[in-house]
């Protein structure tokens, strides 16, 4: 399958690395990851970009208003990896 991908998209494919806080990584169960992914272009939301944690089957995909909710990250480093096709 071809994705197309349009021109700002490429800002929204970019690797987001999010460090936990000492105190975060020290909790023994899992934390989530709530965000809101927009166009840095126009200002405007995305929706149903596709936000990944890499190394994980965790997904969730923005809605209207540009926000997503990972739940039950596991306890540590993160890596999103955020996609859209449009």
């Amino acid at each position: 399958m071809k994705r197309i991908l349009r021109p700002w998209s490429a800002a929204l494919g970019l690797l987001a690395v999010l460090l936990l806080s000492s105190a975060a990584a020290q909790v023994s169960g899992p934390g989530r990851i709530t965000g809101r992914i927009f166009n840095p272009a126009t200002g405007e939301f995305v929706r149903n970009a596709e936000v990944v944690v890499e190394g994980t089957n965790i997904v969730a995909f923005s809605g209207d208003d540009g926000s997503y909710l990972l739940p039950t990250v596991p306890s540590g480093e993160a890596a999103l990896a955020v996609t859209y096709t449009g």
